[in-house]
């Protein structure tokens, strides 16, 4: 089982953090932001689009049905009313600037959303190289390489003990023990071998918890 956590990150490193951190949130929210709007004008893009092409139709309709239409009312009353067609061509035309300026929107969208996505990526990259040296400094950290080191040496140690066993014997020890002696284990977690998994999940759920923007939560001991 892991010791309870007895210390977190220093004050300095903390505050860098949080410094670090506020620029990956602040990227974040201007790349939703860009993305959230180029999603809007691509949807008005559309309608415009469409406006565009009704105007069009409109318009190519009154043209065809002008010359009917003026025949038809001089026939029916001697008089001639005033055509429908500049009407219908300014609001086609209005209708395609309105599209232009959505596409030059669309357009300026797609160039600094890059640019936001690259910005995010250094801060992300920034704020992750704060984090790693901050735990590598951090004495849990420390005693964590220390207990690394210290289990290689114990276990170095008691195979020699072991094989001092076996050589003293002269060969005769029964042979399951001599067996077990020599076997070498996976350090793999994946192939079912013993571990602690209290102390591990202490680490990953504090790193988890940073990883997430909770910079106060403190590292356990070992």
């Amino acid at each position: 089982m892991p010791k309870p956590a007895r210390a977190d990150l220093p004050a300095s490193d903390r505050s860098d953090l949080k410094d670090a951190l506020a620029a990956v949130t602040e990227a974040k929210a201007q790349l939703q932001s860009l993305e959230t709007g180029q999603e809007k004008a691509r949807e008005k893009g559309w309608a415009a689009a469409s406006a565009v092409d009704e105007a069009q139709t409109n318009l190519t309709k009154l043209k065809s049905d002008e010359k009917r239409r003026l025949a038809s009312a001089w026939v029916a009353d001697d008089t001639v009313d005033a055509s429908p067609i500049p009407a219908a061509e300014h609001a086609l035309a209005q209708a395609r600037e309105e599209r232009l300026r959505l596409q030059r929107v669309e357009d300026a969208l797609a160039a600094e959303i890059p640019k936001a996505q690259s910005r995010l990526r250094d801060v992300q990259r920034a704020y992750l190289a704060e984090l790693a040296e901050a735990i590598t400094e951090s004495p849990e950290y420390q005693s964590l390489c220390q207990a690394h080191k210290e289990a290689w040496t114990r276990l170095r140690s008691v195979r020699a003990a072991l094989a001092a066993v076996n050589s003293a014997c002269g060969g005769a020890m029964p042979n399951h023990y001599f067996e077990a002696a020599q076997r070498s284990e996976s350090l793999s977690t994946n192939m079912g071998a013993s571990v602690d998994q209290a102390f591990i999940d202490a680490w990953k759920n504090a790193l988890d918890q940073m990883l997430s923007g909770n910079l106060d939560v403190p590292l356990p001991s070992t």
